[in-house]
């Protein structure tokens, strides 16, 4: 396909009508929403990219004229009564990952990337500097809390190499056995004194 034909296309495709009609398509086929966003955000990528290019001079994501579905059954927030029963049904493992994430507010690859040359206890703010992540602005300091400095004093003493968590494997990460607890976990919490 010649860049005049393609520009033609995606001209044709700019408009929001077009692509709520196929957005409506994918559905009638059958797919989730979860599906259909997918295909969404691709054809908002192959919009940039032109755009960036020149081969089109407007896009409706860029002016808001398509909604994605709103997505189901995929994410799972914990109660404040089952973050509290946590550590009674956690892995002592599990507990000390899900504390710095509730604390800090950190990735769960951030986590597992933490290693002691970047978690920083004394001086007059306490915090993990993370050094690189999903975007630019990832690269941060991020204060410990009082909770979160309890589980980092104990893995620090954990004589286990310079990674504070285990599950390390190759250049990448292993985190199938952490997260094989996750579920089991959860249905505890949620059973305790239900």
């Amino acid at each position: 396909m010649d860049d005049v034909n393609l520009s033609r296309m995606l001209n044709s495709a700019a408009k929001s009508l077009r692509v709520q009609q196929f957005k409506q398509a994918r559905l009638t086929e059958g797919l989730s929403g979860c599906t259909v966003n997918r295909d969404l955000t691709c054809l908002r990528r192959m919009f940039s990219i032109a755009m960036r290019t020149e081969v089109v001079t407007t896009s409706p994501f860029f002016a808001r004229k398509v909604e994605f579905l709103p997505e189901s059954g995929r994410e799972r927030v914990l109660s404040l009564a089952e973050e509290k029963r946590y550590p009674d049904v956690a892995s002592p493992l599990l507990f000390d990952v899900a504390t710095i994430i509730l604390e800090m507010r950190l990735r769960p690859e951030e986590v597992y990337e933490m290693c002691c040359p970047i978690v920083h206890l004394s001086g007059r703010t306490a915090h993990v500097h993370v050094p690189d992540g999903k975007t630019p602005d990832a690269k941060r300091d991020v204060a410990i809390t009082k909770k979160a400095m309890l589980v980092l004093h104990r893995r620090l003493a954990l004589p286990k190499g310079e990674y504070l968590f285990p599950f390390r494997k190759g250049g990448g990460y292993d985190w199938s056995q952490l997260m094989k607890q996750l579920q089991p976990a959860h249905q505890k919490a949620r059973e305790i004194n239900a």
